[in-house]
């Protein structure tokens, strides 16, 4: 179908639906008196002239569309003379629906530049088939179409819903229970960093759909990630204090339904008040067992290994642990594994953290003034625990790994043996004051000497490290 064929119809419709309504307001004048009743019953039965009317007329013009087409055009035209709305004529419902199949088969791509220029800019592709519902249906008197609505985009762009846009999640939760031991906020995805993209983006994205362009540059602005909590006193803004990763790549299939189970049901959006202690086990809410979900997966014991339920767990006490110590918040227990294993090692050798009900547990102190929220998930093959609270500006920065081999490492780790890998923690407060911590993690048997070649100390800080950054240093893999 060409443009002027487009042009033609619409002129006939616009010409028809003034002479239906036209003919409907004369046969009322004509009854004598005018009500606006009388009216508004009139403008709803005009629509009927204008289809019997068109029914002979545009005929030519409908033949034009496949019967697939037509038959779409029968069900709206039946669906809004229902609803009691206009009605169009036949051939103008199909030319409409014809308009609509060609832009869901567009794409365009939009490239985001950061207002305050601190981001590299980046692109992103919106393909209409995935969002058909940005096209909302307008009729009037003189025109039909499907055209982008800009609150339609400006609601996808608040909620992430174009894949690649990266848009700032900052969720705004409330507490979902009061339990002292184990506090967790309502259930949400994590807050990620990313592009607040507002109206002006929305409407200059539906402009751009709508006059076919194939490119288009909005502005927005970056946020680092940051969530909201509502309580009785307010709502409190938390930014991301730290973050911690494992892998657990090559995983068994119940191990890794357990890692994703504890992170997920247990430890995402746990909250930590100010002076409480967090407590890992208190997160399990009670025994681990079958009965309550967990798979039957390895875990060790005492130099050993063996079958229990709930195997895997301690690759999320891991990750918990890793976060809690570049937040430097002091940990107040924490026993290593008794033997090691190669899960830990990316991302921080050395620096991990086993649990077990009733016999050992992961602790740390919140010593902030402000609640602590720990939201946590999995990408991929990779654990992800983010801790956010009120930044009090401590600085923390690890130092390692050291081994028995390495020379010149710190006093506090000249003790190391063959089975101990070691790392140095350094708090300083926004008073210049330290906190030196020694960590330690031993194991019943010497830990593999390639590692002792593989790696060489380096120092860390708690920079958050995003989810695509690795961040190696001195052939260091950084939490």
């Amino acid at each position: 179908m060409n443009i002027s064929q487009n042009n033609r119809e619409r002129v006939i419709a616009a010409i028809i639906s003034a002479l239906a309504v036209a003919l409907a307001l004369f046969a009322v004048v004509g009854q004598g008196s005018v009500s606006r009743q009388s009216i508004r019953s009139s403008f709803r039965n005009a629509p009927r002239l204008n289809q019997s009317i068109c029914d002979k007329s545009c005929h030519a013009s409908a033949v034009a569309y496949s019967d697939a087409m037509l038959r779409r055009a029968q069900r709206l035209h039946d669906r809004l003379t229902h609803a009691g709305d206009y009605t169009p004529p036949l051939a103008s419902l199909a030319r409409a629906l014809q308009e609509r199949k060609e832009l869901l088969e567009r794409s365009m791509t939009v490239s985001v530049l950061d207002r305050d220029n601190t981001k590299t800019p980046q692109t992103w592709e919106l393909t209409l088939a995935q969002h058909p519902d940005i096209l909302h249906f307008e009729a009037s008197w003189n025109d039909v179409r499907f055209v982008p609505s800009s609150l339609s985009i400006e609601r996808l762009l608040e909620h992430g819903g174009f894949a690649g846009s990266d848009t700032v999640m900052a969720p705004t939760l409330s507490f979902a229970n009061s339990n002292t031991k184990h506090a967790r906020l309502e259930e949400s995805a994590a807050a990620t960093a990313g592009y607040a993209y507002g109206k002006d983006a929305a409407s200059d994205i539906a402009d751009a759909i709508e006059s076919g362009k194939t490119h288009i540059v909005v502005m927005a602005d970056y946020s680092d990630a940051y969530i909201r909590v509502k309580d009785e006193t307010g709502v409190h803004e938390l930014t991301l204090l730290s973050s911690g990763r494992s892998n657990f790549e090559k995983s068994p299939d119940n191990r890794e339904a357990n890692i994703h189970k504890a992170l997920s049901d247990h430890i995402h959006n746990t909250v930590v008040r100010p002076g409480q202690k967090f407590s890992f086990n208190a997160t399990l809410d009670g025994p681990v067992t079958l009965d309550k979900g967990w798979k039957e997966a390895l875990g060790l014991f005492g130099g050993g290994a063996a079958m229990t339920p709930g195997g895997g767990i301690c690759q999320a006490a891991t990750t918990v642990y890793r976060a809690a110590l570049f937040a430097g918040l002091p940990i107040i227990e924490r026993k290593s594994h008794s033997l090691y294993v190669s899960y830990y090692e990316k991302y921080g050798v050395g620096i991990d953290a086993t649990i077990f009900p009733g016999i050992q547990d992961l602790v740390f102190l919140n010593d902030t003034d402000e609640y602590i929220v720990i939201q946590a998930y999995a990408e991929g093959q990779d654990a992800i625990v983010n801790i956010f609270g009120s930044d009090d500006k401590r600085e923390v920065v690890l130092e390692g790994p050291y081994f028995s081999s390495t020379k010149g490492r710190p006093k506090s780790l000249y003790a190391l043996g063959t089975k101990d890998i070691g790392w140095l923690q350094t708090v300083r407060y926004s008073d210049d004051s330290t906190r030196v911590v020694p960590l330690i993690s031993r194991y019943a048997k010497s830990i593999p000497w390639s590692l002792h070649k593989t790696y060489t100390a380096g120092a860390i800080s708690n920079v958050p490290v995003p989810p695509e950054n690795n961040l190696t240093l001195h052939s260091t893999t950084s939490l």
